[in-house]
């Protein structure tokens, strides 16, 4: 099989980022399968992508798309992502991200498929001790949506030791911008992060931004954190695509800019 031929299924991929993984996957010439709760509302993806609507945590229907689209890598990015409700709902938590992806790993077992790309968090760390973040430093979440991504992490490893898979795990904390055309992208109607917000406030389609914290240990007293653009983000999961199918190492790696920016240089820069 060609590298740039691997049948791929993206699970969320109507979303933020698996829309963008899925057009550049397309313009490389692949015919991506994506797998989704709702309704797809994206013209590109509906007319380039094999669909399949389906709760991934339907594991005869996952294991029976595996094997009729002969599909041999998993991009695994459907999940709750919200933390502010993770902490009001941890149920839902566990229940979406642990239980789907107890259900992709026990559909790739059943339909003899070896290869994973996964999307985990930064949240796994919890509180850093530093400004920059090593994969070798010691993870402790704080909250349920980390805690999930991590128990998902840990189960990737658990089960490909036991039945020879192979994997690579992105942890990466905000996925900022959007496609240049305009074809793909996040579909929210309310937004609660911090550049759409800043974007949204300077075109007037809200009345104003909100600063949350001016006491931070920072240069200006607001929070710091790393961006990174989405389309960034895509080009790391199809570089782990053809990575897997070539047979690489099992990885877990970390994915920014190395440089944080603070929501005021955010602001001033939007301004």
């Amino acid at each position: 099989m060609s590298k740039n031929k691997i049948p791929v299924l993206i699970t969320g991929g109507f979303g933020y980022i698996g829309s963008h993984i899925a057009k550049m996957l397309v313009k490389q010439g692949m015919r991506p399968v994506v797998y989704n709760r709702g309704e797809c509302k994206l013209p590109f993806i509906e007319e380039n992508c094999d669909i399949v609507i389906g709760d991934i945590r339907d594991t005869y229907l996952l294991t029976e798309t595996l094997k009729t689209h002969k599909i041999e890598t998993v991009i695994h990015l459907g999940a709750s992502i919200s933390v502010p409700e993770s902490l009001e709902k941890p149920e839902l938590y566990y229940e979406n991200n642990v239980g789907s992806t107890l259900s992709v790993l026990k559909a790739m077992i059943a339909a003899d498929v070896k290869n994973i790309v996964f999307s985990s968090t930064a949240a796994v760390y919890g509180v850093p001790k530093q400004a920059l973040i090593y994969e070798t430093f010691q993870t402790d979440p704080i909250n349920p949506y980390g805690q999930t991504k991590l128990m998902c992490e840990k189960m990737i490893h658990d089960m490909a030791r036991a039945h020879d898979l192979n994997y690579v795990v992105f942890r990466y904390f905000n996925a900022v911008g959007s496609d240049p055309d305009g074809e793909v992208g996040s579909m929210r109607q309310k937004p609660s992060n911090l550049f759409p917000l800043t974007m949204m406030a300077a075109m007037g389609k809200i009345d104003k931004l909100h600063v949350y914290g001016r006491d931070y240990n920072t240069h200006d007293g607001t929070a710091i954190r790393d961006y990174i653009h989405v389309n960034d983000l895509a080009s790391a999961h199809v570089a782990a695509l053809k990575y897997v199918a070539e047979g690489g190492d099992n990885a877990v790696l970390n994915l920014g800019t190395g440089r944080g920016h603070s929501v005021l240089e955010v602001i001033e820069m939007v301004e």
